[in-house]
């Protein structure tokens, strides 16, 4: 192997390294940011638990988006959205969070918040 060749794989090694460290660094601080959320939510402080909430929510985040559709459900710190929330749990249970898929199980088996029963739904 050249000596150019092995320049360039050990760039290649080292640029996958930092992007994997940075990608964990990165999953570390969201994960403080919503424990955090989780405290002001369980405070009843939606307000601030919003704030960190619905920019993860909109990034993708499964467990964010499961806080904000319950915040939806609920009218907690926003104005009440059943469409809202369920599509924020469809999202959210589509990544195979389980919270989310359980919320969905419960609301559509129950009718509640949706008013009619849906078993079949509620097993999905």
């Amino acid at each position: 192997m050249s000596m150019l060749n092995k320049l360039a794989c050990g760039l290649v090694c080292l640029a996958i390294f930092v992007s994997t460290a940075l990608s964990a660094e990165r999953a570390d601080e969201r994960d403080q940011d919503l424990d955090r959320a989780a405290s002001f939510f369980q405070e009843r402080n939606y307000g601030a638990a919003l704030t960190i909430i619905r920019p993860l929510a909109d990034s993708g985040d499964a467990r964010a988006q499961t806080y904000l559709g319950r915040m939806f459900l609920a009218g907690q710190g926003v104005p009440k959205d059943l469409s809202a929330a369920l599509a924020l749990l469809h999202r959210a249970a589509d990544q195979d969070y389980r919270e989310a898929q359980f919320m969905l199980g419960v609301a559509y088996a129950s009718g509640e918040p949706i008013q009619t029963a849906d078993y079949i739904e509620a097993l999905k």
